[in-house]
């Protein structure tokens, strides 16, 4: 960032923005519950090397939204789901509210 500070920076798709069971992302924002995962490993590692932002830069539109990385380990704000019986992570979901979005100038 321009003040120095690191950041560590997911590369998603919005279509991989968790929809909490909703059938559309535009339900999931209307009732909160839309949000970005990171999984836990990456967090933890991240936040041992001193990273104290962290977010996802989307493919589509270049927007990066940012969260201060404490905000994935406090339970008034992000969830937890356990994907390891199925080949995946535990994972920290946050809801997109509690992110900073910052728009990119339009591609060319």
């Amino acid at each position: 960032m321009p003040n120095g500070t690191n950041v560590y920076l997911a590369y998603r798709k919005l279509g991989e923005i968790f929809r909490s069971g909703k059938r559309n992302l535009s339900e999931a924002i209307r009732e909160g519950v839309a949000a970005w995962a990171i999984d836990e490993e990456t967090l933890r590692e991240r936040r041992l090397e001193g990273i104290k932002v962290v977010g996802v830069l989307c493919k589509e539109s270049d927007d990066i939204w940012l969260a201060p990385i404490e905000r994935f380990f406090d339970t008034n704000h992000a969830r937890i789901m356990n994907y390891e019986s199925r080949g995946g992570a535990l994972q920290r979901y946050l809801p997109l509210k509690e992110f900073k979005r910052k728009t990119s100038i339009a591609r060319p």
